[in-house]
């Protein structure tokens, strides 16, 4: 990407959105101090929750599906947090899980990978991909097991503040900007950016020699965007 191709911004030079992640001393947790979770799944994507009286390891545990098509979709981390562990249980079990460390006793865990992205001790923020939706361990079809836990206890599952209904549908909203710094106008001044994970508004905005502006949409909003001075024209 070269420098003088993109005016200021990505699409706003704008810290709104920013998720901080806060690593000091935290007081003992209570369900008042639960996470602001989003859903695991790209702005606006529509899931299935489900869940039955039989569900292990609880009945707070969700199955997430949508459609034939859910083999290999991206899976995201739904708070910031830590990557706590990446275990692999073959074919018993959650087999391929992810669990994140989200502070104060809270944390998530996403089951039946198949494949995982993070690294134990990794920082992830929300909206970040974690891995892919499969049918690892005791899974009889493709689907997402996903658990809120307080103190390794499952917990009833909210979304952006509200209680989740299980068996139900839900359209994530998990839609948060990810800061981005790379000098857009070329004057050699690092500027602040941010990439939009909502959908179909995740865009560049390319100047063109004639002077008009062309926006060209940046992938997906499970993307995570890597910027820096690619031709090397300064």
């Amino acid at each position: 990407m070269g420098a003088p191709a993109y005016r200021r911004g990505i699409v706003a030079a704008s810290l709104t959105g920013l998720s901080v992640i806060s690593m000091g001393p935290v007081a003992h947790a209570t369900l008042s101090d639960k996470p602001h979770f989003q859903m695991p799944f790209a702005c606006r994507e529509t899931w299935y929750g489900s869940t039955r009286s039989t569900h292990s390891p609880s009945v707070y545990a969700i199955d997430w599906t949508r459609n034939s098509s859910d083999l290999g979709h991206v899976v995201a981390a739904t708070a910031p947090g830590i990557v706590k562990s990446v275990t692999n249980l073959g074919d018993t079990s959650y087999g391929l899980y992810v669990v994140i460390d989200h502070r104060g006793g809270w944390s998530t865990l996403a089951a039946h990978l198949r494949k995982a992205f993070v690294t134990v001790g990794e920082r992830v923020d929300s909206g970040q991909p974690i891995g892919l939706l499969g049918e690892s361990g005791n899974a009889t079809g493709p689907h997402l097991h996903y658990e809120q836990r307080l103190s390794s206890t499952d917990k009833p599952a909210a979304f952006n503040g509200t209680k989740f209904r299980y068996n139900t549908s839900l359209s994530s909203r998990d839609c948060v900007d990810v800061p981005v710094a790379g000098d857009w106008n070329g004057d050699r001044v690092t500027d602040v950016g941010v990439f939009r994970r909502h959908a179909k508004k995740a865009a560049f905005l390319r100047r063109l020699p004639s002077g008009s502006v062309q926006s060209a949409r940046f992938g997906r909003p499970t993307e995570t965007p890597v910027v820096g001075d690619w031709n090397g024209d300064g």
